[in-house]
């Protein structure tokens, strides 16, 4: 009879345990993807600062020389955007303010009319 009883204590304890590990494990791997969306999600947001940043250089450069081809790359503090080739569009000129932060890329598509006002198209 008492082995009976020992053998329920000790299935009860290694149910209880496995149960308990299962939901350890699940709460750190759900931590661990959340922690990933949080970063990514920051690094998403760092990286479209970077591009707006790049984005009003180049309107800048536009507006200053009216010749200013683009193909230049910019520090924004401690990240860095590119402006790719400015080509003429009716009206005006357009070009692609680009920034990468860690694996997150963020693309900008500017619009630069003669009349120097702009658009932004964020794809």
């Amino acid at each position: 009879m008492n082995n009976s009883k020992g053998y329920v204590a000790l299935t009860s304890v290694l149910l209880i345990g496995a149960l308990i590990l299962i939901v350890g494990v699940s709460a750190i791997i759900t931590s661990t993807k959340e922690v990933d969306a949080v970063k990514m999600y920051k690094d998403s947001r760092q990286a479209l600062f970077s591009a707006n940043s790049c984005a009003e250089i180049g309107i800048v450069k536009i507006k200053e020389d009216n010749t200013y081809q683009g193909r230049q790359r910019f520090n924004v503090g401690e990240f860095s955007c590119n402006i790719l080739s400015v080509t003429d569009i009716v009206g005006g000129k357009t070009f692609d303010a680009v920034a990468k932060v860690n694996d997150t890329e963020r693309r900008l598509k500017i619009n630069v009319m003669d009349d120097l006002s702009f658009s932004i198209t964020h794809y």
